[in-house]
């Protein structure tokens, strides 16, 4: 016996000594009940006793390993193994670990475990994470699925009996509901997990989008989802990463991101993302390939998708080469401007720099060659899809400059010749002016999503992509 139980055996033979029969009585019976209140209690205490009175060592050579868990309804299973362990930190070493469709090697260490259960502690851990695939649209959704599990019913002590009830049938059952339950809601992550992960995926799948070659660190800290650097390949296009994600609840989450592509298809980022659709409606008039730098802050509702109001954002979007198509907001233009080919119009080069905020996209002018015509067009467009613009027709068959001033909806589109407004927009004094306009939304915005980042994962804060990107480049 441990020291403690020990001296706790010889108190009580001492007491024993001195107490009248009815004492003994009276006491044999608390006893008894308190054995059976800790038999068929929360499993925790008797953890909690086992932590607080023994110190564990040893290893674990096992040549497979499986299990199932109604608060992670996936198959689990680990490849020939061997881990370390203790009663406060387990080891893993080359730990080949499979979660569904996704498998994982991993090296490094889970600590603090004995803080974790005895004292509602972090349990850390720091890992060096390998994978040939990942299915995040799978683990996220069984995550939930376990969460609501746990939510609508007693988790009670594990027993003989209810370890009989999962069967292979039953477990099926969960497995095939994970997998065809595609329900977008958020996930929320565990409060008690503090984890470094510094990852290289040959493949990650998440919604739609294929990643291939993604390397990076990711720290979920807080209830949030912290990543730095995480370069990425994919079916969209290539580039680089930095995002933070935090739910407190399955009601609502912020996050905030810095996002710069490559060669990125227009026709993928709608098909990927329709809100960009509804928050830049003028790319749906493009087709080609372009290079797009995103920074915003936003709130997601339940079902992931974004609340409108909060969005804060900058974008910025180049491309060459581009094909302006037959658009509802550009089919007027067209036939007044009298272009040559009203259904496909080639734009040698475009580069758009806009403004999200208050409901409210503010595009800053841009210069578009297209046809026999140079134009700068800038405005706003509203989130209820009302829009006012300018085009300021700089070259072209008519031997002078003139605007144009659209308004309206699509449904509705007005427009009205007009006095040029940006014939001197783009000379040096004016650039520089629009320049240092635009550099200071976009900093603001990257500042409050480093902070963010910052507050939540420290370690990641000064590596961000974003802070060199704020600092060095600006396109």
């Amino acid at each position: 016996l441990p020291y403690r139980d020990a001296r706790r055996l010889q108190m009580a033979n001492r007491q024993r000594r001195t107490l009248t029969n009815e004492q003994r009585v009276h006491l044999t019976e608390k006893r008894k009940k308190m054995a059976g209140k800790t038999a068929v209690g929360d499993s925790s205490k008797t953890e909690g006793q086992f932590l607080r009175k023994w110190e564990a060592r040893g290893s674990i050579s096992f040549k497979q390993m499986r299990g199932f868990s109604r608060m992670f309804p996936l198959p689990i299973w680990m490849e020939p193994t061997t881990m370390r362990f203790n009663t406060n930190d387990i080891t893993l070493t080359d730990a080949r670990l499979h979660l569904g469709k996704s498998n994982f090697t991993l090296n490094g260490e889970i600590s603090q475990i004995r803080k974790a259960m005895l004292r509602g502690g972090k349990l850390k851990g720091n890992f060096n994470l390998n994978s040939d695939y990942i299915d995040c649209n799978q683990l996220m959704q069984a995550a939930n699925n376990g969460m609501q599990y746990g939510e609508n019913t007693d988790l009670l002590m594990l027993s003989d009996e209810n370890i009989a009830q999962l069967n292979t049938e039953s477990l099926q059952d969960s497995i095939a509901q994970t997998e065809t339950d595609t329900t977008s809601q958020l996930f929320v992550l565990p409060a008690f997990l503090d984890m470094a992960l510094h990852t290289n995926a040959k493949r990650i799948d998440f919604k739609d989008l294929e990643l291939e070659n993604v390397v990076g660190e990711i720290v979920l800290r807080d209830q949030s989802i912290n990543l730095s650097k995480l370069n990425i390949q994919s079916n969209m296009g290539n580039g680089n990463l930095t995002m933070v994600y935090r739910a407190k609840n399955g009601q609502e989450a912020t996050a905030g991101l810095d996002l710069d592509m490559e060669d990125v298809k227009v026709e993928k980022l709608i098909a990927l993302f329709p809100s960009i659709d509804t928050l830049v409606p003028m790319l749906r008039s493009f087709e080609g390939v372009l290079d797009c730098q995103v920074t915003a802050t936003c709130k997601m509702d339940s079902t992931m998708s974004l609340i409108m109001p909060s969005i804060n954002s900058s974008c910025y979007l180049h491309g060459n080469n581009m094909v302006l198509l037959d658009g509802e907001t550009f089919t007027e233009i067209s036939k007044t401007l009298m272009f040559k080919n009203k259904k496909r119009n080639m734009i040698d080069s475009i580069s758009v720099d806009l403004a999200i905020k208050d409901n409210k996209i503010e595009v800053f002018p841009f210069l578009v060659e297209m046809d026999r015509y140079k134009v700068a067009v800038g405005g706003t467009h509203n989130l209820d899809m009302t829009f006012n613009y300018h085009l300021s027709v700089l070259k072209s068959p008519v031997p002078f400059k003139l605007g144009i001033d659209i308004t309206g909806n699509l449904d509705n589109l007005k427009y009205k010749i007009t006095k040029c407004k940006y014939k001197d927009i783009f000379k040096p004094a004016k650039q520089a002016e629009l320049d240092s306009t635009r550099k200071n939304i976009r900093k603001d915005i990257r500042d409050a999503v480093r902070k963010q980042i910052e507050e939540a994962a420290p370690e990641l804060g000064k590596d961000l992509a974003l802070v060199k990107a704020a600092d060095v480049w600006e396109p």
